[in-house]
């Protein structure tokens, strides 16, 4: 449902290219709950939207 509404979920690779950190500061943030996010079968897991309320950016606004 979510990949069809584009809220996809991104892993850890992902984020790594996105953001500034690496993965084990990225970890800390979403077990922190700076960043909402989950860990789904040993993968970290942060969703699209999420991601840009994290950032200070509406999904909306990048569509």
């Amino acid at each position: 449902r979510e990949w069809q509404k584009g809220l996809y979920y991104l892993g850890m690779k992902e984020l790594e290219e996105w953001l500034p950190w690496k993965a084990w500061t990225i970890r800390k943030f979403i077990r922190t709950g700076r960043i909402k996010g989950k860990k789904i079968k040993g993968n970290w897991l942060v969703r699209m939207k999420d991601l840009y309320k994290f950032l200070g950016r509406k999904y909306e606004d990048l569509e």
